[in-house]
């Protein structure tokens, strides 16, 4: 027999209330923080790749962008959690 698979409000609200509860504020703004600097999507690192023409420095240019979302956010949480927040 087939499960039943619930579709509509009533599953996002469900989702939104299970984060809500398993995330602090500070975790919370810090994968704001980290998502505000990564890579924005594919299409970017093609722009870069074509206008650069070459790979190596589409690479090095997602790898900088993620290196220093990781490093803001952490930077961010560890801070935070030093303050006692």
């Amino acid at each position: 027999m087939m499960a039943k698979i619930k579709i509509g409000k009533a599953e996002g609200a469900d989702l939104m209330g299970t984060i809500a509860h398993q995330i602090d504020w500070v975790q919370a703004y810090s994968f704001m923080l980290f998502t505000l600097l990564y890579v924005p999507c594919l299409s970017t690192v093609a722009v870069i790749k074509s206008e650069s023409k070459s790979w190596k420095f589409a690479v090095i240019s997602v790898v900088w962008s993620i290196g220093l979302a990781w490093v803001a956010s952490f930077i961010f949480y560890q801070s935070a959690r030093a303050l006692g927040f």
